[in-house]
Order: C-alpha cells, then structure tokens, then sequence
C-alpha cells in the first residue's frame, strides 16, 4: 500500500487512510480519481503501458460506484455529471499544476463553482440533492475550461460530455429559475429582504451582513422553494382558477392568502435550508414557514401613522400569534424598530444603514445587478464584466427578465 501511494506521487498513507476512512467527501473520491489519472504509468512496471488506460478506465467506474454506494450520488443517471465534472477538474489541474491553486494535487470542485459565479458548495450541493447540471451550467463550464495552455485530448473529454448534457436537456427544457439561477439571486434576495427585513423566519434570527471572501461579498441566504416545485421563478404562486379568473386583482376580486396565492419562495440560511430538506416533519415545518412569511407579508404593507404605538402593539400580535411562540421578545421588538425604520427612512436607506441594513450585499452584489438593468435598457455595453460570463449571457438575461419576469412576479395586495 505504501510502495503504491508513492507511485501515485502522494504520501505513504494516502490509500491506506482512504480505505480505513467511511467518507461522504465528494472531494476525496475526485481527487483519488484525479491521482490515478495524472499518475506516470511507466511507475507501474506494466507487462504494456498501455494497460494503464484500462486501470484508469476500472479505477473511474469504480469509484463512481463507490460514490453511489456511499450515497453521495443518488444512481447511475448522475454518471454524465459526474463524468463531465471530473473532466473539467482534470483539465484545470493540467493547466494550472503549478499554480498555488491547487489542492493536494487537484483544482478545487469549490474554487470552479466560484469561478463561474456559484456558491463553492454547487457541486457538493448538486451531487447531495440529486439535480442535474442544467445547460447554463454546462455553458459557463464550457467557457471556464477553454483557456490557454489546455491539453486538447483532456478538453475534448470534457467538452464532449457537457455537450452530452445538453443533448439529454433538450433546447429549451431548462425551466427559467435554474437557468437563470446566478443573476436572478441579488435581485431575489433583495425582494425577499424587503419582507423580513432581514429575518430568517426558520432560524428565529437575523442574517448577517455579507462579508468578502476572496474577490466576492457573499452572504449566508439560501432561496428555498417552499413546495420543492423547483420550476417557479417568481416570489409568490398563484392557483390556476384564480389567474384564469377575468375579474382577477381587481378590487371586487383581491387574491385571498393561502386559496388564492402562496408564498413559493423564502430566504433561509444555508444550515436551516439543509436541516428543512432532510426534515422528516417536511409539510407541517413548511407550511410554519409559509404562515410566518404571510404574516410578515401582511405587516410590510400596513401603512404608518405618525404618533402611533407600534412597539407594543404589533409586539403584543406577535405574541399572541403561536406562529411566533419560539420568537423571543427582544427579536419582535429588533423587527419593529426595522419596520419603523422603512416605513420612516424607506427600502434604500434601510439596505444601506450600517447597524440594521446590509450596505455590503445592497451596494457590492445588488447595485451592479440594478446599474447594468439601466444600462441595458439604454441599450448600453456591461462596464461590470463579472456579472456575465459573455455577452450573450447577458442579453438572454435581461431580455427574460423585461418579458418574462417582471410580467409574472406580481405581488399581491392583502
């Protein structure tokens, strides 16, 4: 086992410590696999050295089957992610070996999601939930692996199966939300703030500012489709019978909470986001969860009366409302002062107060969203190229997001 580790160039316990180990590390089985590929098969004193190519061939199947057995990957369907993400960590290993980049030998599954604009949990959380890498994934993989210096038998591995991904997807099976996943997320936070203001209604606490990490401000707020219907893009979903209705939103017809319209999306953190999905009490924490977010919903849009008690009046509603009974006194009266804050100062200077607002997510991932939407209209260029990884991108983007989105993200009156 020693003499083997050497051979494949890493330390003298590196296969034994992986085979004494009952790991669900997505990153150990990929960077194994990567050892193996990049390994000098003259090392191996092999009858032909060609042989090599059907260990490596073995030695791929079988960790992927590993993976399945250890339910990191759900089945076999997920081989075609699988194999084009490994592929593309090869070929960005190849080119930049002797960059600090690197680690223990492999580029970072958490620094290409991160490259492409991605939280640095995408593949770990892909692979976890059992999602399929979509055609806008695949392109910004695409683009992210051509770069100079690439060996051309490795890029061509991996561009072969992110084409095979797009060949399974179909043109146009992508639903809206996960194709536009990346640019919709400032904007989206931002809409679900304005109903918290900055509440995690799971957690009972309140998020945090972003904060820098490396060259981006990232912020621990996860979108979570209330339904697990992860087609919907918009922040509510109306009943069919309600939109097909001709006297709809009118003022003899208003959307009634709960028959009418849901809440289809709400922000959580990362650790209360994963604790739901796994939560064997899914359809009761989720309509806990709809309740809070109705009634927040319902707060925001009370108009503001000069002189009036609010403190302890809306403290004493939430207190007598069980929704909120694990909400402790001094977090209502923390909500209230950031509710008289709006309803007093506005959404703009509550984003941007440094105590209660979030100035580094509102000026340094949401302004650029909104400066770039104004340019577009103008019909001017991008001056912000890490918004979009290509023009293209961008215009399909903004182009959605003026015909599509803002037709159907209706917010309803209550």
């Amino acid at each position: 086992m020693i003499d083997l580790s050497k051979k494949f160039g890493m330390n003298d316990a590196y296969l034994r410590d992986i085979s004494n180990q009952v790991t669900k590390k997505l990153t150990t089985y990929f960077r194994l696999l990567t050892v193996i590929y990049r390994s000098d098969p003259n090392k191996f004193n092999l009858v032909k050295v060609d042989d090599y190519e059907n260990i490596k061939k073995e030695m791929h199947d079988e960790v992927f089957f590993s993976m399945k057995r250890m339910g990191i990957v759900k089945d076999e369907a997920y081989r075609l992610d699988f194999d084009a993400t490994f592929y593309s960590i090869l070929v960005l290993t190849e080119v930049k070996k002797r960059s600090s980049d690197l680690t223990y030998g492999m580029y970072p599954l958490s620094k290409f999601g991160e490259d492409m604009g991605y939280d640095e949990k995408l593949f770990t959380q892909k692979f976890h939930d059992g999602t399929h890498i979509m055609n806008s994934l695949a392109d910004a993989m695409m683009y992210e692996i051509n770069i100079p210096g690439v060996n051309p038998d490795l890029y061509k591995l991996a561009q072969d199966k992110l084409k095979d991904i797009k060949v399974r997807n179909g043109e146009g099976s992508e639903n809206d939300y996960h194709r536009f996943w990346k640019e919709l997320y400032p904007i989206q936070v931002v809409e679900l703030l304005k109903i918290t203001l900055g509440l995690d209604i799971w957690g009972s606490e309140f998020f945090e500012d972003a904060k820098l990490d490396k060259k981006t401000y990232k912020i621990d707020i996860e979108r979570h489709h209330l339904e697990r219907i992860k087609s919907l893009y918009t922040i509510f979903r109306f009943s069919k019978e309600y939109l097909n209705d001709p006297d709809k939103f009118t003022k003899e017809k208003p959307p009634i909470p709960f028959e009418n319209f849901l809440i289809a999306l709400a922000p959580f953190m990362n650790a209360y986001h994963t604790g739901l999905h796994h939560s064997t009490k899914f359809t009761s924490d989720t309509q806990l969860a709809m309740m809070r977010l109705m009634h927040l919903y319902e707060v925001i849009q009370r108009p503001f009366i000069e002189g009036f008690d609010y403190k302890n009046t809306l403290l004493a509603e939430f207190k007598a409302n069980p929704i909120w009974e694990d909400l402790d006194d001094g977090k209502i009266k923390d909500w209230i002062t950031r509710w008289e804050f709006v309803k007093k100062r506005g959404y703009e200077a509550f984003f941007l107060d440094s105590n209660i607002g979030y100035p580094n997510f509102y000026k340094y991932r949401y302004k650029p969203m909104e400066n770039d939407f104004k340019l577009f209209i103008a019909g001017g260029d991008s001056v912000n190229k890490e918004l979009f990884f290509k023009e293209e991108r961008r215009n399909a983007f903004w182009g959605w997001f003026l015909r599509t989105y803002l037709r159907d993200n209706v917010y309803p009156t209550i």
